[in-house]
C-alpha cells in the first residue's frame, strides 16, 4: 500500500512539474550588421497589448548582439531596440526627430514618417523561438 501511494504523488508530482513548465519559452534575437562594436543594444520586449514586460541592455561583438530571454509564456509579443553607442539609455536624435543611432523592431517592421503600427511588429512566441532583425542607420 505505501509503495502505491509514494508512486502516486511521485507522478502526481511530474504531472504538476510539466504542467509548470509548459509555456515557459526562450526568445534568442539576434542583432546583426550593427555599424559598431561600441556601446551596447538596449531592447524593449512588449506583450500584445504594447506593455513592457522585460527590458535588456546587451553587449556588442563583432558587430552583433544576442540576446536571450527565458521563462516567457505563450503569447504575441514585440519588441524595439537601438543600438546606444554612447551608453546614455537613450535613443540620440537630431532635430528632436531623425535618429543618430541605429534603431529597429521586430519582424524588421518599418514605419513611414515614424515607428511602425504595433500590429506590424508583432509575432508568436509558443515554442523557444529565435529571430534575427537588422538596426537602420540614417
Amino acid at each position: 500500500m505505501r509503495y502505491s501511494i509514494k508512486l502516486f504523488i511521485t507522478n502526481l508530482l511530474l504531472i504538476f512539474a510539466g504542467i509548470t513548465l509548459m509555456g515557459q519559452n526562450t526568445l534568442t534575437i539576434h542583432v546583426i550588421d550593427l555599424n559598431s562594436n561600441n556601446g551596447s543594444v538596449v531592447l524593449e520586449l512588449c506583450n500584445s497589448n504594447n506593455i513592457v514586460v522585460k527590458g535588456v541592455n546587451n553587449e556588442i561583438n563583432e558587430y552583433r548582439s544576442k540576446i536571450t530571454i527565458e521563462e516567457l509564456p505563450t503569447g504575441q509579443y514585440s519588441f524595439r531596440y537601438f543600438h546606444d553607442i554612447n551608453k546614455n539609455e537613450r535613443l540620440d536624435t537630431r532635430f528632436r526627430i531623425i535618429p543618430k543611432e541605429g534603431f529597429g523592431f521586430s519582424n524588421n517592421a518599418n514605419g513611414k514618417f515614424g515607428p511602425p503600427d504595433h500590429e506590424e511588429t508583432l509575432f508568436w512566441i509558443e515554442h523557444d523561438t529565435t529571430v534575427t532583425v537588422t538596426p537602420i542607420y540614417y
